[in-house]
């Protein structure tokens, strides 16, 4: 039986179905990577050490993502209830000459859910750069979706940052930190692509069996067959890979379990045998 779960962070009831679908395989994001609260008990994970005088929480996890009220446009950011910045990067796209999807081979630039992930992973948002901060009358008018840039930031202490609060450059071991995508995506699969099945423009790829919705509400993916989309799931949004096409930025149980420990780099499913790249690929 599939079963609705409810993750009850910093005070905030967080549907796991809101990015990721409905479905069992939800794992928890508390004391992930993401979770960037001062409580995560990783040692070696990014996270608050001090409030920087500021007096806002340091304990929330879901704050440096989303918010109740007051959050960023769908229009800006399509992510739900998105609490971050917008990068105003200028990226540059990968390229190929047997990219489908794009412009002379080159793909588009990020946009979607993608921008989302890349306002901590491209390095040039600070990570406290938030709409609404963790207390009270902390909100900005998210009318200018870069919320004015880096200098409003809350001003939190981080173990480990960059310049401004942005994503460290350096991972815990000292060494260069592939999460670390930066402005140039030119060597990391590209994203924001119309699927190849969509435009019927390459017989190389698997069609995506169940979809819902429609325009930039659509949703594909590749279901097991039960008809209901769950964690584990490779999708599309709106008919383009994003970054959470493969990637659940809230972790994916490996047993299926609530409490099960994630696949790594927040991945779907598993690369086992290459498994999650011939859910797209045709090999």
């Amino acid at each position: 039986m599939k079963t609705k779960i409810l993750q009850i962070t910093g005070g905030i009831f967080v549907a796991a179905g809101m990015l990721t679908g409905w479905g069992v395989q939800a794992a928890s994001v508390v004391g992930s990577r993401h979770d960037l609260s001062s409580t995560n008990p990783g040692a070696n994970y990014v996270k608050i050490t001090g409030d920087g005088g500021t007096g806002f929480d340091t304990t929330q996890t879901c704050v440096f993502c989303h918010t109740p009220h007051g959050s960023q446009s769908r229009d800006n950011v399509d992510a739900p209830l998105w609490n971050r910045g917008v990068t105003t990067a200028t990226y540059q796209s990968y390229q190929s000459p047997t990219l489908d999807s794009g412009v002379g081979g080159v793909a588009p630039a990020p946009d979607g859910v993608s921008l989302a992930c890349l306002s901590c992973h491209d390095g040039t948002v600070a990570l406290d750069l938030l709409v609404n901060k963790p207390g009270v009358g902390g909100w900005i008018d998210p009318s200018d979706p870069t919320l004015g840039g880096n200098n409003n930031r809350i001003g939190f202490v981080f173990n480990r940052s960059g310049t401004n609060n942005t994503f460290p450059s350096s991972d815990e071991n000292g060494n260069p930190n592939v999460r670390l995508l930066g402005t140039d995506l030119r060597d990391d699969h590209p994203v924001s692509i119309v699927y190849p099945t969509i435009g019927n423009t390459d017989p190389k790829f698997n069609a995506p069996a169940a979809t819902r919705g429609t325009g930039n509400a659509r949703l594909d993916w590749f279901d097991d067959g039960d008809g209901i989309l769950e964690d584990n799931e490779v999708r599309l949004y709106g008919t383009k890979v994003q970054c959470a096409s493969c990637h659940n930025p809230h972790g994916t149980s490996v047993d299926g379990t609530s409490s099960g420990a994630p696949f790594p780099s927040f991945l779907r499913t598993t690369v086992a045998n290459s498994s999650l790249c011939t859910v797209c690929h045709i090999k």
